[in-house]
């Protein structure tokens, strides 16, 4: 009797870290996006302060 216990204890505590690796994969995949979107922000800023000193000069 005490295999089974045994069996369903490390069953439920295998499923149960499966769970946490899988909220943690959505966090990062979270996080992920938002330094990606910040990076395409930065890239854009870059690129709009670029413009703006060639058209700066042109003047």
């Amino acid at each position: 009797m005490i295999e089974i216990e045994d069996a369903c204890y490390w069953r439920e505590k295998y499923l149960s870290g499966i769970d946490d690796i899988n909220f943690l994969v959505e966090e990062l995949n979270k996080k992920d996006r938002i330094i990606k979107r910040q990076s395409n922000a930065i890239k854009s800023l870059e690129s709009e302060l670029r413009n703006y000193k060639i058209n700066k000069r042109k003047r």
